[in-house]
């Protein structure tokens, strides 16, 4: 295949994907007007850049202020957004061409200087951004502008996933003089108003879309914080939305009137993060005995409210190029005391620092320290502020804990398991997996490079820092004034804070 095939080849792997929603259905053709009020768990460390968004309502704002040269549809497949053309010339040479008339929400033309300024501050070496890694072979000095509207990329290697790289929100094009405190500029669906962080952000619509415009006038924002204070302002009408709602809390969503609830299986995760360059995780015998103590099962019922599916220690179950094949792993407490024996450590005792990221992060802490015991593992539990969790000591915890939503495999090995990237929480610095991930990189044939990413997971899966026990529900409780949530087969496995085609109810 040539390169020129790459346009948008994306990974080259095809699966079908299906999901299911328990919801109910306001019928109604769609309508303009109205303030969408959106509760989140928020904190003072809440950012209006997409380059370095680390929560769940950092996203949130992100996707209504920004966008990428391309984008994801709801099955993870690479399509085009703001690029009209982004085509590998060569292994290491990318035409990109934008779409006509595009302007950024103060009325300035999006340019290919805005690209490649973009560019440079996502991969600027003094300062590195969230999506770094997954850029770093631009060579940013041979950047060439050929007109107003096209560029052309040299690469210092090969990467054949450049388009899956473009479309994840932390890669957003901004304009030239874009500052995230001063100059919130974008080209999304929504324009910035205000911006308290920890308390309230307010979003006006942006008339101007490139595409269909989206049907609320406003968006608003409201941090709240602990979960049962979302769901009475929910239940009181002061909000619409409840994002990520604690599973727990299904019951009293189903009995409250008024409520609908989307429930959609997806690849969520919330990785148990084991640093591999620090003892005792750095001996693979550790991490794969504290991988052999969960009751998965468990965690589901216990954690997820029934709402999950088995993880199996790897993340990205929605990509097509997902390893399905692998063996899961399941509980195995026998072996993972003989594991601990072998490696010095019949009585292992080790602190984990939790936080409420998310409504059932320190949950699974706790579920997994009491599962441990029967292993004799002590698991000690720190929890901390939310707002500091992230902080400057995130990526240097030997045990912690994340949450993450849905993403395609490559961007998210770019994110996690490279050193130097910007969210390597496993201290993950393996010859191997950088190998592989070249490999797939520099590969054209689609099924050749299905098999590199399928013998990365294979690594992964071995001898990785991650422990993902369950693959869990993207859920969430809304008003039932809103209209035109997605059914079942249009919802694929990502439909987390796209409000653009929702409307109320006349």
């Amino acid at each position: 295949m040539g390169y020129a095939a790459l346009s948008l080849a994306g990974s080259g792997c095809h699966r079908n994907s299906q999901s299911s929603s328990r919801r109910a259905v306001r019928d109604g053709n769609p309508r303009k007007g109205g303030r969408l009020r959106i509760g989140e768990l928020g904190s003072s460390a809440d950012t209006l850049d997409a380059a370095r968004y680390v929560s769940n309502s950092d996203q949130l704002r992100a996707q209504q202020l920004y966008d990428g040269l391309t984008e994801t549809d709801q099955y993870l497949r690479v399509r085009l957004a703001l690029a009209e053309e982004l085509t590998a010339e060569s292994p290491t040479q990318w035409l990109v061409r934008l779409k006509p008339d595009l302007h950024f929400h103060n009325g300035k033309p999006v340019t290919a200087d805005d690209v490649m300024f973009s560019i440079r501050r996502i991969i600027d070496p003094k300062k590195p951004y969230q999506g770094s890694q997954g850029l770093a072979m631009i060579d940013a000095d041979s950047m060439r502008k050929l007109d107003e509207r096209t560029l052309r990329l040299s690469l210092h290697k090969p990467n054949s996933f450049l388009p899956e790289e473009f479309s994840q929100i932390w890669n957003p094009i901004v304009p030239v003089d874009f500052d995230p405190r001063t100059n919130v500029v974008g080209t999304g669906p929504y324009r910035f108003k205000s911006f308290t962080p920890g308390s309230r952000s307010l979003f006006t619509r942006n008339p101007d879309y490139w595409r269909e415009a989206p049907y609320f006038d406003e968006i608003a924002v409201i941090d709240f914080t602990d979960d049962t204070a979302r769901l009475n302002a929910l239940i009181g009408g002061e909000i619409d939305v409840m994002p990520a709602p604690p599973h727990a809390q299904m019951q009293i969503a189903r009995a409250a009137p008024g409520i609908l609830i989307s429930n959609l299986p997806s690849s969520a995760w919330e990785p148990f993060c084991l640093r591999a360059d620090v003892e005792p995780f750095s001996d693979p015998r550790v991490r794969q005995a504290l991988r052999l103590i969960p009751d998965r099962q468990q965690f589901i019922t216990q954690v997820y409210n029934g709402n999950a599916r088995l993880g199996n220690d790897l993340f990205g179950a929605s990509d097509p190029c997902y390893a399905e094949g692998l063996p899961q792993r399941m509980q195995d407490l026998d072996q993972a005391k003989s594991l601990l024996r072998s490696a010095g450590h019949p009585d292992l005792d080790v602190e984990i620092v939790t936080a409420s990221i998310s409504p059932t992060v320190v949950q699974a802490a706790e579920v997994y320290a009491e599962q441990a015991k029967a292993a004799g593992v002590t698991v000690r539990l720190r929890r901390i502020d939310p707002a500091a969790f992230y902080g400057s000591g995130f990526l240097k915890r030997p045990f912690t804990q994340d949450s993450w939503s849905v993403f395609p495999l490559m961007p998210l090995m770019s994110l996690t398991v490279l050193p130097g990237a910007g969210d390597n929480e496993t201290g993950w610095n393996d010859a191997e997996t950088i190998r592989l991930i070249d490999a797939a990189r520099a590969t054209s044939d689609p099924v050749a490079r299905k098999d590199r990413i399928v013998e990365l997971q294979r690594v992964l899966h071995d001898r990785g820092g991650y422990i993902i026990p369950a693959l869990i529900n993207q859920l969430s409780f809304y008003s039932d004034r809103v209209c035109g949530l997605p059914a079942a087969a249009d919802a694929g496995v990502d439909f987390n804070f796209d409000y653009r085609k929702l409307w109320f109810a006349a």
